[in-house]
């Protein structure tokens, strides 16, 4: 219970933010959106209240430092009569025994025709030509081997049904043919609520429909069985007050990897079970090569590994429960699984999914025009090359990075922290501002603002060139029309510029002229 005191009365408003935002929320999020008394309370008064919470069971901080309601009960194990498993069995006879796990009740909908594949790009003699309709063949591409290349695991504990996975119960086809769509609906109110808070927090990412399942018991008698997918088809889905829609596209069930990994641990020739699905290998992601629907590929799967089955794989006909105490194998369950969260891609896969919805228009206003919008560079230099002002000493590749960010239409600069990119951004802030020109600086964290703001406030003491458009507290809205009357209200707002142009002139005259505009080949303005 929360004390009803000025503290408690905090930790329950707390609280309700985080029920309300499945999606989780950062420290400062909570901080930002919560007021006590009108005020924004202080970071330690927000993270005392937020640990009085997590000490009372409420609320748990996630591995990405964001919290989330933790009032959802974990699902204890029940035997096959329904009762909970006694806490006082022990050993051996404890390592045995698992939760059933129920399935819960899908209806398939109507298959419809899958949408009609855009044409060939190019035929093979003829190069491929730059355009938005080929960004949007190549954006699931990109999507894809993000996703792959942190390679989610589907593998789950069985005391995770109801939250990272469940089990289904179709009766009827629920997978499409050749050339179709199929949609699988269930009822939102059938749903676990700890199932749907997971799924909000995966917004629009593919889940992973899964058949068969197999249950792996470890060699450690003492490590409790978990569940792995034998082959997934992802699927996209929408939810709304009634029901979640599971839209199944007309695609080859892939063999998961962890499954093929525990098939070799065992003893088993991975090649010869990969002939006899005739499915091809290609850096752990197997496909056949041709289509082949869910029951032809089950029928194979069963031919391949006669000895593992534990029920039929009767893909009509589902299991409605699934034994967890039983023996080790492959049963005939029907699982929706959610993939671990992606900790490093997660928000890039989730842009280029976006940039799918954009019209030509809008992607036209973008930095991508440069190479896909019938812009690109044809060798020629920039109309009025601009200069590089050297506010900062800098190396030949930032000379030459500055350069290019100047006078090129888009400019790529990567390194590891301490390269120098802080320096590159402020030489070249300082450079368009010579020029008369403005500049944008966006980042995805305060931290690189902080480092170009601070180190471009010294180079210009302090003088109205630069105007942040948010701070860490997360203050008062930004308003350009009130940054430019800001601008303009303060004094040596020309004197600055002036001031640019006279510390250019000596560095103009330096021996060499490292900053010197180069003929710029591939570039235009």
């Amino acid at each position: 219970m929360l004390a009803h005191d000025h503290g408690g009365s905090l930790a329950a408003n707390i609280l309700n933010l985080i029920e309300r935002h499945p999606e989780e929320l950062h420290h400062e999020e909570v901080r930002n959106r919560v007021r006590q008394d009108g005020q924004r309370p202080g970071v330690d008064t927000v993270a005392a209240a937020l640990l009085s919470l997590q000490r009372a069971g409420l609320v748990t901080i996630g591995a990405r430092r964001r919290w989330f309601s933790a009032s959802i009960p974990t699902p204890h194990p029940v035997n096959a009569a329904g009762d909970l498993e006694s806490s006082a069995v022990t050993g051996a006879v404890q390592a045995n025994t698992g939760p059933w796990l129920t399935a819960i009740p899908a209806t398939p909908g109507a298959t419809r025709a899958a949408p009609t594949a855009p044409p060939p790009l190019a035929s093979a003699d003829e190069p491929i030509q730059p355009s938005w309709t080929l960004l949007r063949r190549l954006l699931p591409y990109y999507r894809e081997a993000l996703a792959r290349n942190e390679r989610a695991l589907l593998l789950s504990d069985p005391s995770r049904h109801g939250e990272q996975f469940i089990l289904l119960a179709p009766r009827g086809r629920w997978w499409p043919g050749e050339g179709e769509l199929a949609v699988l609906e269930i009822a939102r109110s059938v749903l676990p609520p700890a199932f749907l808070t997971a799924l909000a927090r995966r917004r629009r990412e593919p889940v992973h429909v899964a058949f068969p399942i197999a249950l792996v018991r470890p060699a450690d008698v003492t490590r409790p069985p978990f569940l792995v997918p034998v082959a997934t088809v992802a699927a996209d889905w929408t939810l709304d007050a009634e029901t979640l829609r599971l839209m199944l596209p007309a695609e080859t069930p892939a063999v998961e990897w962890s499954w093929v990994r525990g098939q070799r641990q065992r003893g088993r020739r991975v090649r010869e079970l990969l002939d006899a699905l005739d499915v091809s290998a290609d850096d752990e992601v197997w496909h056949t090569g041709s289509f082949v629907d869910w029951r032809t590929f089950i029928e194979r799967l069963a031919g391949a590994v006669p000895t593992e089955l534990r029920t039929p794989l009767d893909p009509l006909h589902p299991l409605s429960t699934l034994d967890c105490g039983g023996p080790g194998g492959v049963y005939g369950a029907l699982g929706l699984f959610l993939s671990s969260d992606l900790q490093f891609a997660r928000r890039a896969v989730r842009d280029l999914l976006d940039l799918t919805q954009w019209t030509d228009q809008e992607l036209s206003q973008t930095a991508l025009v440069a190479f896909l919008g019938g812009r690109l560079a044809s060798g020629n230099p920039a109309d009025s090359p601009v200069a590089v002002l050297e506010p900062l000493p800098l190396g030949e590749d930032q000379l030459r990075a500055v350069r290019d960010g100047l006078n090129r239409p888009l400019t790529v600069v990567t390194g590891p922290p301490g390269t120098g990119k802080s320096q590159v951004a402020v030489a070249l802030m300082a450079s368009a501002a010579l020029a008369g020109r403005s500049v944008l600086f966006a980042s995805r964290n305060h931290q690189a603002i902080d480092a170009v703001v601070d180190r471009f406030a010294e180079r210009v003491e302090r003088r109205p060139l630069l105007i942040r458009a948010n701070t860490r507290d997360g203050g008062e809205g930004f308003s350009f029309e009130r940054a430019i009357d800001a601008i303009l209200a303060r004094p040596g707002g020309t004197g600055t510029l002036g001031g640019l142009r006279r510390c250019a002139r000596p560095v103009g005259r330096r021996p060499g002229c490292r900053h010197r505009p180069r003929p710029m080949h591939g570039g235009t303005r």
